[in-house]
């Protein structure tokens, strides 16, 4: 996997995204999407998240380059599939994205299912505003 890479905001997205995904990003203050709704066993899914306010958040993440959770559609609803593993200290450091600009990271998911991403982030430095940020379905078969 990718280390992030922080993009200009004005920039164009690239890598095959489609009005679809710019649309889940415009009316959101941060957002998190895949390039596609279906994919191949394998094939490499891009991952962009957004920051459309006018701060700095902080997404939060281990030491290595993981800064998401994956859940899985199962028959009961969402299920976390993978989780940030942080090893012994099990300690969360964040990464900042600036405001108005965007990050990108990259993904092959080797098992058939539908998944989201799901990102914690700290809004105005405050730890108390920690929500998730999710994206949207994706099929992989």
């Amino acid at each position: 996997m990718k280390k992030f890479l922080l993009i200009a905001c004005g920039l164009v997205l690239f890598m095959g995204c489609d009005n679809t995904v710019e649309k889940f990003h415009a009316n959101k203050e941060i957002s998190v999407s895949t390039q596609s709704w279906y994919y191949d066993v394998n094939e490499l899914i891009v991952i962009t998240v957004v920051n459309n306010t006018e701060e700095t958040v902080v997404l939060y993440g281990c030491n290595s380059d993981v800064f998401y959770y994956r859940d899985k559609l199962t028959d009961e609803g969402w299920k976390q599939w993978t989780q940030l593993s942080c090893g012994v200290l099990g300690v969360l450091t964040g990464v900042e994205l600036q405001s108005q600009s965007i990050v990108v990271d990259t993904i092959n998911v080797r098992k058939p299912g539908t998944y989201r991403f799901r990102i914690p982030v700290m809004k105005n430095g405050d730890p108390n505003q920690m929500e998730m940020i999710y994206s949207n379905a994706f099929t992989i078969e």
